[in-house]
């Protein structure tokens, strides 16, 4: 179990990073609005001038649309982590089945791998399309 988390770590352990930073990123930002919306509850009832406000607000407005876009690319790049995961799978399968005759092949892949992956890759394809 341990060789394989090795393995995951090699081929995606810089993207992973970056997934935590955006991650940590985005839930730092998840408290800052409260305090926004805080103060300008307390202007509107208090003797705040209207051009603060309008400041707060658009202070308050900012930190929603960094947030926005902090969760916008840490999904995205999750997208990418995983669909290079997954091309890197069929890679390796299908040079593994390329080279079965080759004798140096520790493990040959069995006969029906290769075309139950893109069979599952078609159907998996065409789900999309109809969502």
């Amino acid at each position: 179990m341990l060789e394989i988390y090795r393995i995951i770590w090699r081929a995606t352990g810089l993207a992973q990073i970056v997934l935590v930073v955006l991650s940590l990123s985005v839930a730092a930002l998840a408290v800052v609005p409260l305090q926004y919306q805080k103060d300008i509850i307390n202007g509107l009832a208090g003797d705040m001038e209207q051009s603060e406000l309008m400041w707060l607000g658009a202070q308050f407005l900012g930190f929603l649309v960094l947030s926005a876009a902090l969760k916008f690319v840490l999904g995205y790049r999750m997208s990418i982590l995983g669909e290079s995961a997954i091309r890197m799978i069929r890679n390796r399968i299908y040079l593994q089945q390329s080279n079965a005759a080759d004798p140096d092949v520790d493990e040959p892949v069995q006969p029906g791998t290769l075309a139950t992956m893109i069979a599952a890759e078609a159907e998996g394809g065409s789900l999309r399309a109809m969502a």
